[in-house]
């Protein structure tokens, strides 16, 4: 009593609400706990309610069309597979369930019904697949719920998504939710996205934000799972979408690839073998690069069908491993917090124009030039000192050359050409977001235009 005299009337009342929040947990543990039970959870939260809250992990893609949806339907197989009986909810058991909260153009869902049960389940299980918001087009949310006239605004999302983790927490096991497109790809667009932290609508009316700043908000309840790029200027996307989330306090589980003729798989494991500032936050889980960062062999061409393929040796049990790891990071609880918008950071112009003597230029991802990730041509064994991927696996050193030239940003400025396909405003938004962080001043973005209006959304992104 004493000490709470002492202290002001916020801290006393945070102290009560957190007391009772306890007292809740523990009645809540209570009730759906056995009689026999009872006595053994009486003192905290414990028990029952940690063995039946649920696995969430997000699926993030490092770009439109890396295999998202293809390596969500996987690991519901190895999720379901690791229940051993897919048709739990019959007997209310627990299920595994997937979560597209937007889908624009085409069924994802339909794609996990029809793959994402293991071969030898004969009895389809009932609503295992759920979408919460869909447009026809195939584009982007924010896009898309413009031309369709069908506002989607972030406090729908958040009702939407909240109020079905809410129904499924007592019968789901494991969670996978799939974004749509790339980390920053933009969420869907309303009139009501008005409040701080959201494209400024004074351009079109419509406000949204990045994904990743839209499901920011479940960070600490949610682990992510990314699906890198294994093309060409992969290696530069996937690393600037790896630091967008990190730099978002998500924990990543791991990241996921589709082999091609690049081998980029290796070239991410050398880069987080040496324990890069980028990743260190989570050396935990890049300290066995071998098991957190995987590849998957290359599907076949559509239409042919997958079922081999998933049941391949080498998609099987790699998935199947790679779900083991997940659930060492997978939250077991879930926070309703209110709605914060946070806004990201705003780098003001600023610099000394008459000490400018060079100007650099950064190209975009999937160029044939490489991105501003890609290894610099001093590619050789010298490069041993402390800041250089870890030689030990190649005896071969280098670093992103958006580090190789960072003792120059004082003095040099940066153009950044962007990328002007489907998927592109994430990778142009990451990449920036990277520039900035190692205080590069970037002059602008130059984009090649397409059939993909990404000027705009860049434009508004900037706006506010």
């Amino acid at each position: 009593p004493l000490k709470m005299r002492s202290m002001n009337a916020p801290v006393r009342m945070a102290m009560r609400i957190s007391k009772t929040m306890c007292l809740q947990r523990v009645a809540a543990s209570r009730a759906f706990s056995s009689p026999s039970s009872q006595s053994a959870r009486s003192y905290g939260y414990s028990g029952i309610l940690d063995q039946q809250s649920t696995r969430r992990h997000f699926i993030f893609g490092a770009n439109t069309d890396v295999g998202k949806t293809l390596v969500s339907a996987g690991l519901m197989r190895a999720s379901l597979a690791e229940v051993n009986d897919a048709t739990a909810d019959a007997d209310g058991g627990r299920r595994v369930h997937y979560l597209k909260p937007l889908q624009c153009g085409g069924s994802d869902d339909g794609f996990v019904v029809k793959y994402g049960l293991p071969s030898a389940t004969t009895t389809k299980p009932q609503n295992m697949t759920t979408t919460l918001f869909s447009w026809d087009s195939f584009t982007s949310p924010h896009v898309a719920a413009r031309i369709e006239n069908k506002p989607v605004s972030d406090d729908e999302v958040h009702a939407r998504f909240q109020q079905f983790l809410r129904e499924r927490s007592c019968d789901t096991s494991t969670l996978w939710i799939e974004t749509a497109g790339g980390v920053l790809s933009p969420s869907s667009s309303s009139p009501e996205n008005v409040v701080d932290g959201h494209v400024d609508s004074s351009m079109t009316r419509w406000g949204w934000i990045p994904q990743s700043d839209l499901y920011k908000k479940y960070a600490a309840d949610a682990s992510v799972v990314l699906v890198g790029d294994g093309r060409l200027g992969g290696i530069s996307a996937t690393l600037s979408a790896l630091e967008s989330l990190l730099s978002r306090d998500f924990t990543v589980d791991g990241i996921v690839l589709l082999e091609t003729e690049f081998d980029n798989r290796s070239a991410l494991r050398e880069y987080v073998s040496w324990n890069a500032p980028a990743v260190r936050k989570q050396e935990d889980v890049f300290s066995t690069y071998e098991s957190s960062i995987i590849s998957l062999p290359t599907p076949p061409p559509e239409p042919e069908p997958l079922f081999e393929w998933y049941d391949k040796p080498e998609v099987k049990d790699c998935l199947a491993a790679f779900n083991t790891t997940c659930q060492k990071f997978g939250s077991r609880g879930m926070v309703w917090p209110e709605v914060n918008w946070v806004k990201a950071y705003s780098t003001p112009h600023t610099r000394n124009v008459h000490t400018r003597t060079v100007l650099a230029i950064t190209s975009m991802v999937s160029t044939p030039c490489g991105g501003f990730y890609r290894s610099h041509a001093m590619h050789i064994p010298e490069n041993v000192v402390d800041g250089h991927v870890d030689s030990s696996m190649t005896r071969w050193g280098w670093i992103p050359q958006s580090d190789l030239y960072k003792k120059y940003a004082a003095d040099a400025s940066v153009v950044l050409v962007g990328d002007g396909r489907l998927g592109g405003i994430s990778a142009t938004l990451s990449a920036l977001e990277s520039l900035l962080s190692r205080d590069f001043t970037v002059d602008g973005i130059v984009l090649l235009e397409t059939e993909f209006d990404n000027r705009s959304a860049l434009r508004e992104y900037v706006s506010w």
